[in-house]
């Protein structure tokens, strides 16, 4: 009644109308505004609006399911009654859409993914690495990120596996990939919780960012002293490690960064981030393991296996690690929300498995029909999997001569 908004939502680009569900702290009258976001209006403009205690589901758990057995998935919502879990037959390896009560309200269909790894639920308490949970070999285990308590720390969640000496694993999370509103952070530890190191980056020379604050997507960026950078050159910017693609083309150009998926990549899994006006960078080259770094008064950067945001920028914010084990142990995977948020419906799935280095091969826009005299234009994309860095060959068959 007195105008102050409790709760407000709306439409972002490419995304669907706005949903707000709000619990209200008193009876009494209230208010629902609706406005157009761009100011536009036309009796084109028509709104449907749905308001009450409606069953509305915003997620499932679990999000990964083994093959050839029955499981039981859990609705999460508001009002949906006293029927909250869903019975799923044994089935394939593969997507699978969920049959949902016929009452229930929902903006996209629930689907889980049925694996032919394990699929275990997390077992509570494992916040501290003498908690940990233990994995076995590959496997996929289903998490939920609790709510802190009050004046607690946020939750996180602990699990144990073995490695061999040499091998790559691949570590990633499910979670806004499949409508859950955590952002998953992942780490490796050693057993005593101390992060495992993954490269020592030893700095060459100094630069900065000399014009306006960079976002995590932008594939731009201007640097001081850029002319002493050369094409693959390495840079250390706030934690995250670049890859210069392209040198300034004129004095009102930017150096181009490697990118993935349209958007900045990072290298060694570090995630792109948000950069600052006058923020420093360093050129960086590698040290082997054991090599003593050179006294020439700039910094070394340990960069250890943790990340946010899948570095190859095609997770969304879901987090992935390449992970080669510095010895035969066992390590742990820690599992916390980059923000510390955290709640029933904060629910992920961590995969952990031996890597397999792969990639396949798109051609986009090709035309079959090119006129005598003229050509067509057309693309060919490559989507490495499981840090596949060879190169690729395509050839071009049964075309005329010439």
């Amino acid at each position: 009644p007195s105008g102050r908004t409790l709760g407000r939502a709306e439409s972002r680009s490419g995304a669907s109308d706005p949903l707000l569900i709000q619990t209200l702290p008193a009876d009494g009258r209230y208010r629902v505004r609706i406005t157009e976001s761009n100011f536009g209006g036309s009796p084109d403009h028509v709104v449907r609006l749905s308001i009450g205690e409606l069953p509305f589901l915003t997620g499932i758990f679990p999000l990964v399911l083994p093959a050839g057995m029955e499981s039981t998935v859990e609705g999460m919502g508001v009002h949906l009654g006293t029927r909250r879990t869903l019975t799923v037959p044994a089935s394939e390896p593969g997507e699978r859409t969920l049959p949902l009560d016929s009452t229930w309200r929902s903006r996209r269909d629930a689907k889980v993914r049925v694996t032919a790894l394990l699929a275990p639920i997390e077992a509570e308490p494992n916040d501290v690495p003498a908690q940990a949970m233990t994995l076995p070999g590959p496997v996929t285990v289903n998490g939920r990120l609790q709510p802190a308590t009050a004046g607690g720390p946020a939750d996180v969640d602990l699990f144990r596996f073995t490695a061999q000496r040499g091998v790559t694993y691949v570590i990633e999370t499910e979670a806004a990939q499949r409508g859950s509103p955590a952002d998953t952070r992942l780490e490796v530890l050693h057993p005593d919780g101390r992060p495992v190191e993954r490269v020592r980056l030893q700095a060459m020379r100094n630069s900065a960012i000399t014009f306006r604050p960079e976002t995590s997507d932008e594939t731009g960026i201007r640097f001081e002293n850029w002319e002493e950078m050369e094409l693959n050159d390495l840079l250390w910017c706030g934690g995250e490690v670049m890859k210069l693609f392209r040198a300034p083309q004129g004095p009102d150009s930017d150096s181009l960064l490697y990118t993935s998926n349209g958007r900045r990549r990072g290298f060694f899994d570090t995630t792109p981030t948000a950069h600052y006006l006058e923020e420093p960078v360093y050129y960086v080259v590698p040290l082997a393991p054991g090599e003593p770094s050179i006294p020439n008064g700039l910094p070394v950067f340990t960069v250890h296996y943790a990340n946010e945001d899948a570095a190859l920028r095609d997770l969304g914010t879901d987090s992935r690690i390449h992970f080669t084990a510095p010895d035969d142990a066992e390590y742990l995977v820690r599992v916390s929300d980059a923000r510390g948020f955290g709640g029933p419906d904060h629910v992920y799935a961590l995969t952990i498995r031996p890597a397999q280095p792969d990639f396949s091969v798109q051609l986009r826009g090709a035309n079959p029909t090119v006129a005598a005299g003229s050509g067509q234009s057309f693309s060919v994309h490559v989507r490495r999997i499981d840090g596949f860095e060879g190169p690729v060959r395509v050839d071009l068959q049964h075309v005329p001569a010439g």
